[in-house]
């Protein structure tokens, strides 16, 4: 591009008319803009389809100001389902196996999630008690330089700890790299919240946040991300697929 083109372009972006989006979008790929959106590559497609997604008011938690949606909805709930949403099965056998530079990845990636179940825990009321941010997904960490645990189940509650997993890291990464972030999620927990037609969506939009909150940590502490669009197959590291939904991996490259 030679100066003249680079002076329309600031002058475009500086005055009221502006380019047209085809034009931005045109920028953008090309890398002289940066989009405060995902990434414009084709592989981060579903991460943007789910944002997309979750901006619509209806989808947010606090779609439901006066909570009474939400107090007509928790009024049909059991006492076992209450206490399930309280406090949900917690992975055992964690152990401080995650390397130092993942460890802090995943710690930033999962502040949101953290606090709200912290927040559906300790909730006194309706709108508390049915936040879903975090609380139907998990991370899981793929680390081919790891001796102590390749692939490992993040134990959000306790920093640089997880759950080994039996599983081979080169073939779940396959050709995205030699670490990842992993976004599973189990639909079971999210409908115990949400028992209608657009569970599975409400699902995958939190699923879909998730997984932007993990690349974009992944993207500072590296300078770059990938999502994979050949996410790591659940039945090759001990998960059962009828159970748990990979949303997608993170590669860090």
């Amino acid at each position: 591009m030679d100066r003249a083109g680079l002076a329309r372009i600031v002058r475009w972006v500086a005055e009221s008319s502006g380019p047209t989006p085809g034009v931005i979008l045109q920028l953008v790929r090309a890398g002289v803009l940066v989009s405060g959106k995902a990434p414009t590559d084709e592989r981060w497609d579903p991460v943007r389809r789910f944002h997309e997604w979750a901006n619509h008011e209806i989808y947010l938690d606090g779609s439901d100001p006066t909570g009474a949606s939400r107090k007509a909805a928790v009024a049909q709930f059991s006492a076992d389902d209450i206490d399930t949403m309280r406090n949900p099965d917690a992975e055992g056998g964690s152990e401080a196996v995650l390397a130092a530079d993942l460890a802090e990845v995943v710690w930033a990636a999962s502040l949101r999630m953290r606090a709200n179940r912290v927040r559906v825990s300790e909730a006194t009321d309706a709108r508390g008690l049915l936040f879903s941010y975090g609380a139907a997904h998990d991370l899981i960490v793929v680390d081919q330089y790891s001796h102590r645990a390749p692939v490992a189940w993040v134990d959000l509650g306790r920093f640089g700890y997880g759950r080994p997993l039996a599983a081979d890291p080169a073939t779940l990464l396959r050709d995205v790299g030699s670490r990842g972030i992993a976004v599973v999620g189990r639909f079971e927990r999210y409908q115990r919240r949400y028992r209608h037609e657009k569970a599975m969506r409400g699902f995958l939009i939190d699923g879909g946040r998730v997984l932007g909150e993990v690349a974009r940590a992944v993207a500072t502490r590296y300078g770059s991300a990938m999502v994979s669009d050949t996410p790591l197959p659940p039945g090759k590291a001990e998960l059962d697929p009828s159970e748990i939904l990979v949303v997608g991996i993170v590669a860090v490259r």
